[in-house]
């Protein structure tokens, strides 16, 4: 509390002063000065204020000073700083005392209602917050970032479809792409609803097809949407969203890893794949699929093109549990004791893949144990990565 006092109290004399300025003008002009009282406190008051009521001290200053359309910027810098403070109860109480100030412009009574909707994102009390930045989507001065503050209330809230309407509305309005948020928001109400009704595929899959309209790099859309036909045991389908997701990004090959390999397994020897693999960089999986089952002319991915697979892979991404399903894939190749050996290396491999975090924000630098699409530190999405 004492270190926020002093952090008021320049602001408090800048108000202080403006506020008798003003008042000993008007004094003056009604010849009243000469015969005003003195109003000068003791000089160790406000020491012996903070010294017996430190609580009470900054809310008994701020009380003093006078409100009006010059100083409205000073009080809502105070609030801003009770706020930022974690002093949340006092700037409600602060802004919503402000708002009743008979002198304020309109203008200023928005800014005071914009301060007041974060007050309340701080609390956590967002159904208030929603009504006020909703009302101020009707200003010109806060339709922008009104609609950005209620993307964040329904992510809190987890209004995954009122969020996707308003952070489309903030992205139209602003000229600022959202199109990694849309993504998300829509593969979060695609997984809401397929754990609400697993039978309803259509739904899903429409939300996943909508994500890569909204955003053709959104990798969790890929990913779902082959887990979904796998499910479906269409293999070939899969396999191409798969293989899609890693072109996207790399980093996300050991999540994928498993299901790619069971879907070469899955689909019929007489049917050529050569097409799923074409025209790609060097950098990305179809390339590396291609260039471990070239010498096949039905790409059948047997056991040792496995192993090859994941070598070449370990080269350009090495990661834990890579290295562990190499090992593991090797077992067959090895005698009894190498075996043992072997199996003794996995075990150590696995045990520190959960001691230690498999994915990584790469914004932040969050070390998790699960996948997580949206960072709980830094609440950035898409930003966790595999280790």
């Amino acid at each position: 509390m004492y270190a926020l006092f002093w952090l008021l109290l320049p602001v408090a004399a800048v108000s202080g002063w403006i506020a008798a300025t003003r008042h000993f003008k008007t004094l003056a002009e009604n010849n009243q000065l000469t015969n005003a009282p003195s109003v000068d406190l003791p000089q160790k008051g406000l020491a012996n204020l903070v010294d017996t009521q430190p609580d009470n001290a900054v809310d008994i200053v701020i009380d003093k000073l006078e409100v009006s359309p010059e100083t409205v910027e000073v009080h809502l810098a105070l609030g801003k700083l009770y706020r930022q403070s974690g002093e949340v109860n006092r700037a409600i109480r602060f802004h919503q005392n402000l708002i009743e100030k008979h002198a304020l412009s309109h203008e200023q009574r928005e800014s005071i209602l914009f301060e007041l909707g974060r007050d309340y994102v701080s609390a956590g009390l967002l159904d208030r917050a929603e009504r006020i930045f909703k009302d101020l989507l009707t200003t010109d001065a806060f339709k922008v970032s009104s609609s950005k503050a209620l993307v964040d209330v329904y992510q809190q809230e987890k209004d995954w479809r009122a969020a996707l309407e308003y952070a489309e509305m903030y992205q139209r309005l602003s000229g600022i792409s959202q199109k990694t948020r849309i993504g998300q928001y829509c593969c979060e109400q695609a997984e809401k609803i397929a754990k609400e009704n697993a039978d309803n595929v259509s739904d899903v899959k429409a939300l996943l097809e909508l994500a890569l309209k909204k955003d053709k790099s959104c990798v969790r859309a890929y990913i779902l949407l082959g887990d979904l036909y796998f499910k479906q045991q269409a293999y070939d389908v899969a396999l191409k969203h798969y293989v899609a997701a890693v072109d996207q990004d790399r980093n996300y090959l050991s999540v994928v890893l498993e299901n790619v390999v069971c879907c070469f397994q899955q689909v019929p020897q007489n049917e050529r794949r050569l097409a799923l693999l074409a025209n790609r960089s060097e950098r990305n999986i179809k390339t590396v699929i291609e260039n471990s089952l070239a010498q096949d002319e039905y790409l059948v991915l047997t056991h040792n093109k496995t192993i090859k697979y994941i070598e070449q892979t370990l080269d350009k991404t090495p990661t834990l549990s890579l290295l562990s399903e190499y090992l593991q894939l090797s077992l067959d190749d090895l005698g009894v004791e190498n075996k043992k050996h072997n199996t003794k290396i996995i075990n150590a491999l696995t045990q520190i893949n959960r001691k230690n975090a498999s994915y990584k924000c790469v914004s932040c630098g969050l070390g998790v144990h699960a996948l997580h699409w949206q960072c709980p530190s830094c609440a950035n999405w898409s930003t966790i990565k595999p280790l």
